[in-house]
């Protein structure tokens, strides 16, 4: 024989099994949404560091050339070039260059990865990163010695003389020498600059 099976709708709608289980689901949907932003956004803001580390150092060498008379061109190709070697594909680059101000400006941006974060609909992020370096307002140099281990940078001895009032003399030796004039020697210019002594 066979039983009727009854159903009684108002034992369904005050039965609580399996609901646990229901708001344990939803919220499992929404834990792991939280944790795939959360890495994503983590790894985003990490290559956004990384890309202001690189922005601030071709500003600064930019700046560094001009300083040295290096012309726009050859700064904004040396900036493009270091950057073109570190950024990702797809990565866009923006020079500018105000000599008067001495002053190199380095914009970069590049689309984000997005590892787990398109599960709950977020798209590429772009990340962007500006960097901007300005020479001293001191003069252009217009005799520098280089070697930073030189016994002696700039050696004025006997009666030798420089006369150079529009642009500065550097040295980047570090000896307590870097800057020698002994004798009559002269060095006239509108800035020297000596790294050691």
């Amino acid at each position: 024989g066979c039983f009727p099976m009854t159903y009684n709708w108002q034992d369904f709608q005050n039965s609580q099994h399996g609901s646990t289980s229901i708001i344990f689901a939803l919220a499992s949907v929404a834990i792991f949404g939280l944790a795939a932003f959360a890495v994503d956004n983590g790894s985003w803001r990490q290559r956004q560091s990384d890309m202001q580390s690189m922005a601030d150092t071709a500003a600064l060498a930019g700046a560094r050339q001009l300083a040295v008379l290096a012309s726009s061109n050859e700064v904004e190709t040396a900036a493009k070039a270091f950057l073109a070697a570190k950024l990702k594909p797809g990565a866009a680059t923006n020079v500018t260059i105000d000599e008067a101000l001495g002053s190199v400006m380095i914009e970069v941006s590049e689309p984000g990865r997005v590892y787990f974060s398109f599960f709950i609909g977020f798209g590429q992020p772009e990340i962007g990163v500006v960097s901007e370096a300005i020479t001293s307002t001191g003069s252009r140099p217009c005799i520098i010695a280089l070697d930073p281990s030189a016994p002696v940078g700039i050696d004025m001895s006997l009666a030798g003389s420089v006369t150079a009032y529009d642009c500065a003399i550097w040295s980047n030796a570090t000896s307590a020498t870097s800057f020698d004039i002994n004798g009559s020697g002269t060095a006239a210019s509108s800035q020297n600059c000596a790294v050691g002594g």
